[in-house]
């Protein structure tokens, strides 16, 4: 019969070499692990027949019984083929990475929104010039109505102011003052100027009488309806009875019988004040003419302030308006105390800004062909009233108007902003600076086109916004 050997192989691992044999008929049970010790069986090598003697270390095995002793097949133990144990699939890893480039991606697109949708803009600093203007500096004004084409012409323009103060009473005092108040003048006559002279009397429908204090010209008639002016009048006599109320037309009647008569009129919007005839508080007079000076300081400080305040279309100088003053009647106040009133009216000759800026801009010899000029006031700028030697006062609205500036300004291009924005629409950017010399009124200017890739202005030129720079006056 033929046996079967098996043969313990021994690693060289050291020390000395052991072997170990044993016969095991090939009809024989196969032995149990009783019959090895752990060292034997440890150093036993399965033959290299096939793969049903391939061992399968026990501590890979899961879930199987332990062999009894007395198992028939325990010598059989490696015949087996060997089974695989199944992993456990491991949790996935989390990838943060990913949502940081989900995040990079919104913001870059969200830039590029943004980006696409800003509109195309122009910054423009505009062209200007300081002067510095002294008595040589002589200009002439005349009325509106008579002003030459070219010429710089003038109007009035009339407007109140009141102050009051509080002063200690002392003992009483006879007072008698006239009543006065604003009227608007008209000239329905002619299309020239009508000049009324120095106490020209207007009249109430009940005969009551005011005069004018000084010479008075009402612009002429135009096609939009007759010329007009406000101006002052004062009571023909003291009392309560003139403090009259809003009238609907006066007359002149020194006009009477001509045909001025019924063209050459005037009508109130307010009560005439002032007038009084009688006893009143008395007031001490040291303490009358300081409150008086306090009162009046006050109105001019105002009247300053509301012409300083000049608009767009006009331009006026405090040096070039004219206060007439006068005094309310006394009413009595708490604590043996009274208040004093005091009314002013403000006659000031305005001028058209467009005309002014230009001719004075020419008066220096600036570059202003074809260009819309404003001028910004600087350190002690304003004007005053020219009187040449031998003539008297000029009176407003009657006639030429000659005054002088002083101190400085500055001369400041207006830009033509939706000419330059027709000039640049759908135009190269290469074509920006060539575009940009021809407007005179342009000192520099920058251009960002969005998007950013675009290389051309919009077609559409309200799509271009232009923004001018503010130019700060010396």
């Amino acid at each position: 019969m033929v046996k079967d050997y098996f043969q313990d192989i021994v690693p060289p691992t050291g020390g000395s070499a052991r072997t170990a044999r044993k016969v095991v008929p090939s009809a024989s049970p196969a032995p149990s692990y009783d019959e090895f010790d752990e060292e034997e069986i440890e150093d036993v090598v399965p033959p290299v027949r096939g793969i049903r003697n391939i061992p399968v270390p026990q501590s890979r095995s899961r879930g199987r019984a332990p062999i009894p002793d007395n198992d028939p097949t325990a010598g059989r133990a490696f015949s087996s083929p060997p089974r695989f144990e199944e992993q456990e699939e491991t949790p996935r890893a989390s990838r943060p990475w990913l949502w940081v480039l989900a995040a990079v991606l919104v913001i870059f697109v969200g830039t590029l929104g943004v980006l696409a949708t800003r509109g195309t803009v122009v910054t423009v600093t505009p062209n200007s010039h300081v002067v510095t203007f002294d008595q040589t500096a002589q200009f002439t004004a005349y009325p509106a109505e008579t002003a030459a084409t070219g010429t710089l012409s003038y109007t009035m323009q009339t407007f109140e102011l009141e102050e009051s103060a509080v002063v200690p009473a002392q003992g009483t005092q006879h007072v008698e003052t006239k009543a006065s108040g604003s009227i608007t003048v008209y000239n329905n006559h002619s299309t020239s100027p009508v000049r009324l002279i120095k106490d020209t009397r207007f009249s109430t429908p009940d005969g009551l009488i005011f005069r004018t204090p000084a010479d008075v010209s009402i612009p002429g008639k135009t096609a939009s309806g007759p010329g007009k002016i406000d101006i002052t009048v004062v009571a023909d006599e003291v009392g309560e009875k003139y403090n009259v109320g809003p009238v609907a037309k006066f007359t002149v009647p020194g006009l009477k019988g001509g045909p001025m008569y019924d063209n050459v009129y005037a009508s109130s919007a307010s009560a005439m004040a002032g007038g009084f005839s009688g006893d009143q508080p008395g007031v001490e007079p040291g303490a009358m003419s300081a409150a008086v000076a306090d009162m009046r300081s006050k109105i001019e400080a105002r009247a300053r302030d509301i012409l300083a305040t000049t608009t767009s279309a006009t331009i006026s100088f405090p040096g070039l308006a004219q206060i007439a003053y006068q005094e309310l009647p006394v009413t009595p106040e708490a604590g043996n105390a009274v208040r004093l009133h005091h009314k002013a009216v403000v006659t000031v000759a305005t001028f058209p800004a467009d005309t002014f800026s230009h001719l004075v801009a020419q008066s220096v010899s600036a570059d202003v062909v074809g260009s819309r000029i404003i001028i910004a006031p600087g350190e002690g700028y304003g004007a005053a009233m020219l009187t040449p030697p031998g003539t008297s006062t000029p009176v407003f609205g009657s006639g030429p108007l000659p005054f002088t500036l002083s101190g400085k300004a500055t001369l400041v291009w207006q830009v033509d902003v939706p000419e330059l924005q027709k000039a640049l629409a759908g135009r190269d950017e290469a074509a920006f600076p060539t575009i940009i010399n021809g407007f005179p009124s342009i000192k520099e200017a920058h251009a960002r086109i969005e998007p950013f890739w675009q290389s051309t202005f919009p077609e559409n030129a309200t799509d271009i916004r232009v923004t001018v720079k503010d130019v700060v006056a010396q």
